[in-house]
């Protein structure tokens, strides 16, 4: 990569601190009402969103594009990093990316720039930290995406909030469908970046996608470990695997009768008790428990009205 480094050193106080919450179920790929047949074509389509797409989707704060970093951009201009919000179609779902390209880049470039994937925490989105990376690498001169999962975010896929862990490592994989053919990108030259618990699946999909010349990983979250062990592999947890586990079967059972989802509680709805089991700093307010690092919520966060932090 031209004698650049993948490194996220200098960045790594910045942690992830989101839980994920959610149901099991399996991914469904897309079906023809026409045809009766299940397409399954890897064929890459990017959407490029047009302006009244963008608002449409982002009114909930100042930043037109949505982004809650510091530093975030705020609108694209010559000679600068720039945002481009795209959607593609990932087994039969839509999914929501932004991707920065650096400063001088044309569309008309030709196998210029080194690509790397950008893989948000469970419990995130991409206007959050993988938005903020994503950006910071394109200021190093990379071409980057970051998207949100399927089921998650402005995504497509219901029920919402899921994380599974084979649609988590493909959506990895499908990003880096979409990049290598991104004007400018070198298919030769991409890397792969994965936060939290989008660290573990970045090592996952990296494992069997030899596309990925590097991989790096901040606060890498084993997810399978914790699904196995409990969090932090704590024998309170472990003592309850086949209770919880006897939990998700019947969970499934009323999905597939027509019964709503059954989510985990979130951060907003922890019993205080349990909060303060968690190895984080809180503080009362107003009679309920917030963390007391700054706070900053997105509605699309991934697990309903999920918090995440950014220190």
């Amino acid at each position: 990569m031209k004698g650049k480094k993948l490194t996220v050193a200098i960045l790594s106080a910045l942690m992830c601190a989101s839980l994920i919450g959610g149901t099991a179920s399996a991914a469904t790929p897309h079906t023809s009402a026409e045809k009766g047949t299940v397409e399954m074509t890897n064929k890459v389509d990017i959407h490029y969103k047009t302006a009244d797409e963008i608002a449409a989707e982002n009114n909930y704060n100042d930043n037109p594009f949505g982004l809650v970093y510091r530093g975030a951009i705020t609108k694209n201009e010559a000679g600068k990093v720039n945002i481009h919000p795209i959607s593609y179609m990932s087994r039969g779902l839509k999914i929501a990316a932004n991707v920065y390209t650096p400063a001088g880049w044309k569309e008309s470039d030709k196998n210029k720039y080194a690509a790397i994937v950008v893989a948000h925490p469970n419990g995130g989105v991409k206007e959050q930290v993988a938005g903020l990376f994503a950006q910071r690498m394109a200021e190093k001169g990379y071409i980057t995406i970051a998207a949100d999962a399927a089921y998650q975010g402005a995504s497509e896929g219901e029920p919402r909030n899921l994380d599974i862990p084979s649609s988590r490592v493909e959506d990895i994989h499908r990003m880096a469908d979409v990049i290598a053919l991104f004007p400018g990108v070198n298919p030769d030259r991409l890397a792969a970046l994965g936060i939290c618990g989008g660290g573990g699946y970045t090592a996952k999909a990296a494992q069997t996608d030899k596309r990925f010349k590097a991989v790096a990983t901040l606060s890498m979250f084993n997810s399978g470990m914790v699904r196995r062990n409990g969090f932090l592999n704590q024998q309170a947890q472990m003592d309850v695997i086949q209770k919880r586990l006897e939990d998700a079967s019947k969970a499934r059972a009323e999905e597939a009768a027509g019964r709503e989802a059954r989510y985990t509680p979130d951060m907003i709805d922890m019993p205080r008790a349990e909060a303060e089991k968690l190895p984080y700093a809180f503080t009362a307010t107003a009679g309920s428990t917030t963390a007391s690092r700054t706070v900053i919520r997105n509605p699309r966060s991934a697990t309903r009205s999920r918090a995440s932090w950014i220190s």
